[in-house]
């Protein structure tokens, strides 16, 4: 038609359906693919998501790592936390195969729309404390930063600073702005790390084991791939000597 690749969306809601869905696009000789996490965490769509890539690999093994996998609305679980760090569970990601992570399209979930309610008066009273999710890539961990004292406790030595005095009297624009650049030129110099490692073969599963933030997410979706990433290390595919070495 246009001479434009042509991308499969796939939701997690037909997972009933995964292997005859993805069969029928391979069939039609389509390499990209898209996973919609639908505004949900990681840990939600995960064994969804794991369908997805285990019938890209049973399909064709030896094309598997040709094919672009794509993730799409994967919102981060901070709401769990509350004022709390939380973890980088989109940092997992490329850990699992994934070779880009889109940004979040919508707010989260399908939820029914509130209902309309009568606007509240503002009171003079004290503003309300508002945090700023930043990532900590030495554990990865999102931390919620209030304040410039924050984040000069938790980043020693950042990549950048923001231009506004203090977090609590920032707009809401201007914190937003600094918290997208912060964290994508963050995410982004860590995820060249790993690249690097994947290219020299060193097993990405060693250095996400010494992220506290992600430990006891990582060992969860593991526990989902241990059986098998096993059998698929017996294939010596190239993917796997990233992910772990065998015993």
């Amino acid at each position: 038609m246009n001479n434009k690749p042509i991308m499969a969306v796939i939701h997690p809601f037909v997972s009933n359906f995964m292997e005859d869905i993805v069969h029928t696009y391979l069939d039609l000789d389509i390499d990209l693919f898209c996973f919609n996490f639908e505004g949900s965490g990681l840990s939600n769509y995960f064994a969804n998501y794991f369908q997805l890539l285990r019938e890209l690999h049973r399909y064709d093994k030896n094309r598997f790592d040709q094919r672009i996998k794509y993730v799409i609305n994967l919102r981060l679980p901070s709401n769990r936390y509350r004022n709390q760090p939380f973890p980088a569970e989109d940092m997992i990601t490329p850990a699992l195969a994934t070779d880009i992570i889109g940004i979040n399209h919508i707010a989260g979930g399908f939820r029914p729309k509130p209902k309309p309610s009568r606007k509240k008066k503002k009171s003079k009273g004290k503003r309300q404390k508002s945090n700023t999710n930043l990532i900590e890539i030495e554990t990865y961990n999102y931390q919620r930063i209030a304040s410039m004292d924050d984040f000069s406790n938790v980043f020693q030595k950042p990549l950048i600073t923001p231009k506004f005095r203090d977090f609590q009297n920032a707009s809401y624009q201007n914190r937003n702005d600094f918290r997208r650049k912060f964290n994508y030129l963050n995410s982004n110099m860590e995820l060249q790390v790993i690249h690097k490692k994947i290219r020299s073969n060193i097993p990405i599963i060693d250095t996400l084991r010494n992220k506290s933030g992600v430990q006891s997410d990582l060992m969860s979706k593991w526990n989902i791939l241990d059986d098998y990433i096993h059998s698929y290390l017996k294939s010596g595919h190239p993917w796997t000597s990233s992910l772990m070495t065998c015993n």
